[in-house]
């Protein structure tokens, strides 16, 4: 523990921080300055920094409309991830990250030509950037990479970035009227420079600015790291952990939020209020995933979780956050199906065929209406043909036996985090579906 003095400097640079905070809200102006919505991608930072950013589409809707129904409380969400790999990664893993507004992912293992094949999968409901994973050898997978994805209903404030360092990714948005930075992190063996490169980032300031930072920290730091406040007030520790452990990544993380008067979201927070396992691999079960904010973004916060998705051994940490904005309202109607044909060459050659050559004896109008009956009727008989037509998919692999097994690997997890399971059981009934992965790859090849 602490001894007095030390607490009461901690205590003394949070009050300082508290000022800054306060003057800040005071000049909320200064959050336009330099900044524009983002409208193109700007090629030359990207290459240098190895970032990419992918414009996906967004689903249409027939009689979709928007209105603005004045100021309203929204609550928005943000997911930072170790995914452990993305080429790996089936249907339902796609589909569920689309619960979140901005999604940090780490450890996408995802090289040049891995990404060719990803960046086919990404929903297009966002706006994507990706760091490229490193190569160190020839053989072997490739280490790292990241990928950040914004929904695209949420405006992006465009920066002129430097060249962002590995293994951190960020981005600024606007909800509202209030400006959010976003940062994700993996350490991997380079704390100290990760958190020197954050140590610049923070002392930076930026008036008006809320900063969440999450990620895989690789540190363990117990019980530490929350509000002085909350201690004195409940008289207990200002988080809770399941890891009770503090090594020495950890005591340097705890050093960084200390002086910074940030706090460590975990175990503190409505929805995580014990501290629940972060990572639960084959190395044991650890807290070392963390989301950290100041006391400016800590207000603002409405639930954490660490979320129960089995697809990696790390799990999500989830955030809520409110935020005060003109909430946009969709009234939906049934929503727009694309309809397609066979469109390979055999499709084509056939399309052609049949629309034949528009005769021109008519007058203009004549030749336009019947060509688009033309058209449609052609098209009509190829979208027929391809409704009865069994399409594979291209994850066909993936059959009902291992949906029903990553059920059955979350119920089990469920079970030991409220204390009525083992650990042990849920690791193994994890590995089965690794095996049912395997066979079924296996017998897809065959066919």
């Amino acid at each position: 523990m602490m001894n007095e003095r030390r607490r009461e400097e901690i205590q003394e640079r949070r009050q300082e921080r508290s000022k800054e905070i306060e003057e800040r809200r005071n000049t909320p102006e200064e959050t336009r300055k330099d900044e524009e919505s983002i409208k193109e991608v700007d090629e030359e930072n990207i290459r240098g920094n190895r970032i990419r950013e992918v414009e996906g589409q967004e689903k249409r809707y027939i009689g979709e409309e928007e209105r603005n129904d004045g100021e309203n409380e929204e609550t928005w969400k943000v997911a930072f991830w170790n995914v452990a790999g993305l080429t790996n990664k089936d249907k339902d893993f796609w589909e569920g990250i689309k619960e979140w507004d901005v999604i940090v992912m780490m450890e996408t293992w995802t090289d040049e030509k891995g990404w060719e094949k990803v960046k086919e999968k990404l929903p297009r409901e966002y706006r994507w950037r990706v760091q490229i994973a490193a190569r160190r050898n020839k053989k072997g997978r490739a280490c790292g990479g990241m990928l950040l994805g914004i929904r695209k209903s949420i405006e992006e404030i465009k920066e002129r970035r430097e060249t962002e360092e590995e293994g951190k990714i960020e981005g600024k948005i606007r909800i509202g009227e209030e400006v959010w930075r976003i940062i994700g992190i993996y350490v991997n063996n380079n704390i100290d420079k990760k958190l020197e490169g954050l140590k610049e980032r923070t002392e930076e300031g930026e008036k008006g600015v809320r900063t969440i930072i999450g990620g895989d920290f690789n540190a363990r730091t117990g019980e530490e790291g929350g509000w002085e406040e909350e201690i004195e007030r409940r008289e207990e520790r200002g988080r809770k952990s399941k890891d009770k452990k503090i090594n020495k990544e950890g005591r340097k993380l705890l050093e960084f939020i200390e002086e910074r008067g940030y706090m460590i979201l975990n175990g503190g927070t409505k929805g995580d209020e014990e501290g629940e396992y972060s990572y639960t691999g084959g190395r044991g079960e650890t807290v070392i995933d963390y989301i950290i904010g100041d006391e400016e973004v800590r207000e603002k916060v409405e639930r954490l979780e660490v979320g129960e998705r089995i697809d990696s051994d790390h799990h999500p940490l989830i955030l809520w956050v409110r935020g005060s904005s003109k909430r946009r309202q969709r009234r939906r109607g049934t929503e727009k199906m694309k309809r397609r044909g066979v469109w390979n060459e055999e499709g084509k050659t056939q399309f052609k065929e049949k629309l034949g050559a528009i005769e021109g004896k008519r007058d203009l109008q004549e030749e336009i209406e019947e060509g688009t009956r033309k058209i449609r009727r052609v098209i009509e008989e190829n979208e027929d043909k391809n409704e009865g037509m069994t399409i594979k998919n291209k994850r066909g692999w993936w059959d009902e036996e291992c949906t029903e097994s990553k059920r059955e690997v979350r119920k089990e997890l469920r079970k030991w985090r409220k204390g009525k399971g083992e650990a042990e059981r849920y690791r193994k009934k994890g590995k089965n579906i690794g095996k049912c992965v395997i066979e079924r790859r296996r017998k897809r090849k065959k066919e």
